[in-house]
């Protein structure tokens, strides 16, 4: 589980992107953060996320 106050930021969040074991969260107001947690558990702890494939 991810321990931080991610429900104050999620509706900052414009989107997620994988790179590797890490995510980068987009924000639509703050600069990105990386963080070392794969995007599958992300999507795990943030409910009404999708995840969207481009190819």
């Amino acid at each position: 589980m991810i321990r931080t106050n991610w429900p104050q930021q999620l509706h900052r969040i414009a989107y997620l992107s994988a790179e590797g074991n890490y995510t980068f969260i987009h924000f639509t107001d703050a600069p990105d953060w990386l963080v070392s947690v794969n995007l599958t558990t992300l999507l795990d702890e943030f409910a009404g996320f999708i995840r969207i494939h481009r190819k």
